[in-house]
């Protein structure tokens, strides 16, 4: 069996968010700001990161340009945030679906309990 290689990862990676969120992988690799795009755009990083172990500087420049470490870095404690605290009804089941096209297991962080005083 032939082992992918990064380029065929990512591209899978891309296409299986594409799939699921809706956004073309050509919207997705742009620089618009639209909330599900950039939604789209921090999940594609979140397994890249996770799933490859891609570092957050290669992943910025394999994004394309105006993509730094800095950035990735703010997407991927966006999606942290969303998954723990913000109980973002959406994201847990849609980065969820998003493994089970890529056939892999996906351990998301628990989303956190806040006590009310």
């Amino acid at each position: 069996m032939k082992t992918k290689t990064k380029q065929e990862q990512i591209a899978e990676i891309v296409a299986a968010v594409a799939k699921v969120t809706g956004v073309s992988e050509q919207t997705m690799m742009s620089r618009l700001r639209r909330e599900e795009v950039v939604e789209a755009r921090w999940i594609a990083w979140y397994f890249m990161h996770t799933q490859m172990g891609l570092q957050l500087a290669v992943i910025g420049r394999k994004w394309g340009k105006g993509f730094d470490h800095a950035t990735v870095i703010h997407g991927l404690k966006q999606i942290a945030y969303k998954l723990t605290y913000a109980r973002d009804w959406d994201l847990r089941p849609m980065m969820e679906d998003v493994a089970e096209v890529l056939k892999i297991e996906v351990d998301l962080p628990k989303a956190q309990v806040r006590e009310v005083a």
